[in-house]
């Protein structure tokens, strides 16, 4: 046996209304959405003053006389000026004529009509209030779990009931869009009062700004002025898809509305320039779960590619925490605005408080937050006409008061100096150093390249970014070529396309081809191996080496540098022989005409 959600307060005969076993079956939800349309049309007096303007087209369009199942306002209610009306009508599923009587008075027409409208209208409620609504019906047992999972009160559940309807049901929606009822914060409390049961006093809690429901980002209420009642109250976007689902469990729930991150396809060890951070961020994090810290958020900001999204993730696998993000595209692939994804991140605040060991990403920040020049979405979560106040603070909070540690990521970090300092650590992202970039080529491509000397070459590439050596192995990947070759030239190609797009022109990609080195190739005066050797006897000298270009010069320097490190000092110049002889015996002791040793 069914009893009637307790936050709904209305009447309930079990089985009255099971139609069928459709979950999405609008006939089940009918008692509650008629109910409703009558106790608003009651409320707010649309028989006396019609806010369409007329009777018939506040009550006789299809969307009301289907929700309330009075197909016969259409009769009552039809032209004025016909002297009879002709309709077929449904009744107690008996169809039959009607013939509108001879025309009367206007006045005593409208009366009788207006009197008449009110009883049908009384007599349909008293069978809706009858049948009420299953409490096992999808949509119910769905309010029932948020309410469980955000631990609302009762006036919180029936005024968050009748948001969703707005959003889940778009008959119900329509039923209302013709008649313009312009209402204000204090006028929609008065009709959630009176068509859910709860004192007026509990639905003004419900719908205060610092109440559970807006906080929690669960619905979005427009208290700039008076808006059309239908466009008040909105749902939070991530739950609009599973409001109707038929779902196990309160788990099942929770992972239908909020999104798993994937995992990372990188490790802490390819942010090894970066061990001193990491050890830092992993004992915080430690801490901040540990302790149970509000307010824990970091920002990870660099240039877009250089692994902020995958070091997060990457740290928080390590710590051993579950990580969810804040999704910046709907289930349509199209983007959220950035308002609703801040109401997503109150709502995933509020949901994952209670779970063990997460933590939240948010990436793409600089839609979101405002910059230093900008206002961004400062007007949202329902901020009045100053919107420096009601914005900033809703945002301060959030990242004062959040449960859950919070990644924030951004490309540009121009943002209000306000919300900068409320982070508790900040990281910059560069280009990685060249051992680490070595690392990350051979690991995207290694598979691929002809030879390590091609991949070092990869990796002498100081503005790459470490995407783009993901997105070349996916093109070669996907290319699936047998040869090796062709393989590797494919990926050059992607790397060489990418930095053209990018204006990266510093270095060749190409690796560089080294001659053998030998000093027999030297043609010098002095005796350039016996010098050499003397230095590892006697390993302080200063050198001054010149000649033309191309004979050799700076290479003799690498070579002895590559060999048994000594303190002796290359001066390389193109001077001519007089110019450098003047400056050996201002700098030298001894003048060698090739070489000079002190």
């Amino acid at each position: 046996m069914t009893t009637m959600p307790t936050f709904l307060k209305i009447g309930n005969k079990p089985g009255i209304n099971g139609t069928t076993d459709d979950p999405h079956s609008l006939d089940d939800y009918k008692p509650l959405l008629g109910l409703w349309l009558i106790d608003l049309a009651l409320t707010c007096n649309w028989i006396a003053k019609p806010p369409s303007g007329s009777l018939e087209d506040t009550f006789a369009n299809d969307p009301f006389m289907t929700l309330t199942g009075l197909p016969e306002l259409g009769l009552l209610l039809c032209d004025d000026d016909l002297d009879d009306c002709a309709l077929d009508i449904d009744t107690d599923d008996v169809v039959r004529r009607a013939v509108r009587p001879k025309r009367r008075s206007r006045n005593v027409r409208t009366k009788a009509t207006e009197r008449e409208l009110k009883v049908r209208l009384m007599a349909r409620r008293k069978i809706l209030k009858n049948q009420g609504v299953r409490d096992d019906l999808p949509f119910i047992a769905n309010i029932y779990r948020l309410s469980r999972m955000m631990t609302l009160t009762e006036a919180e559940s029936a005024v968050l009931s009748f948001a969703a309807s707005l959003t889940c049901f778009p008959i119900f929606h329509n039923a209302l869009s013709p008649n313009y009822t312009d209402v204000s914060d204090s006028a929609l409390t008065t009709i959630l009062a009176s068509i859910t049961g709860h004192l007026p006093d509990d639905i003004r809690k419900a719908l205060r700004r610092d109440g559970m429901l807006q906080t929690s980002g669960l619905i979005r209420l427009d208290s700039d002025a008076e808006t059309d009642l239908e466009n008040k109250l909105k749902l939070v976007h991530d739950l609009q898809g599973v409001m109707l689902e038929e779902l196990k469990d309160d788990e099942e729930l929770s992972r239908r509305v909020l999104c798993p991150s994937k995992p990372g396809t990188l490790s802490l060890d390819d942010f090894s320039h970066l061990a001193a951070d990491i050890q830092l961020l992993q004992n915080y994090l430690t801490g901040a779960i540990n302790q149970h810290e509000k307010g824990a958020n970091i920002l990870l900001y660099g240039a877009p590619g250089t692994g902020k999204t995958e070091f997060a993730k990457a740290l928080v696998a390590k710590v051993g925490l579950s990580l969810f993000d804040i999704s910046c595209t709907d289930d349509d692939g199209d983007p959220i605005a950035g308002e609703q994804r801040l109401l997503s991140l109150a709502f995933c605040q509020r949901a994952l408080k209670t779970k063990p060991r997460v933590a939240l990403l948010f990436d793409e920040i600089e839609d979101v937050l405002p910059g230093r020049h900008s206002n961004g979405y400062l007007g949202m979560m329902l901020t009045d006409k100053s919107k420096d106040k009601g914005g900033k603070a809703w945002i301060n909070r959030a990242l004062e008061d959040n449960p859950v540690p919070t990644f924030w990521i951004t490309n540009d970090a121009a943002i209000d100096d306000a919300y900068l300092r409320r982070f508790d650590y900040a990281l910059a992202f560069r280009i990685p150093p060249r051992k680490v970039r070595h690392r990350i080529a051979q690991d995207h491509l290694g598979q691929y390249a002809p030879n390590a000397a091609a991949v070092a070459a990869i990796a002498e590439l100081d503005d790459l970014l470490p995407a783009q050596l993901e997105r070349a192995a996916r093109v070669a990947r996907l290319c699936a070529t047998t040869t090796p070759g062709q393989a590797w030239q494919n990926i050059e190609m992607t790397i060489q396309r990418s930095r053209a797009l990018l204006g990266q022109t510093r270095k060749n990609l190409k690796a560089k081809t080294h001659t053998h080195y030998s000093l027999e190739f030297l043609n010098t005066d002095a005796d350039i191996a016996a010098i050499l050797q003397g230095l590892r006897v006697h390993p302080q000298a200063s050198f001054c080496l010149y000649g033309p270009s191309g004979t050799g010069k700076s290479q003799l320097a690498r070579k002895n540098a590559k060999g048994d490190p000594t303190p002796a000092t290359f001066a390389d110049s193109n001077f001519s022989q007089t110019n450098m002889i003047g400056w050996l015996n201002k700098h030298c002791k001894t003048v060698q005409p090739a070489a000079s040793t002190d």
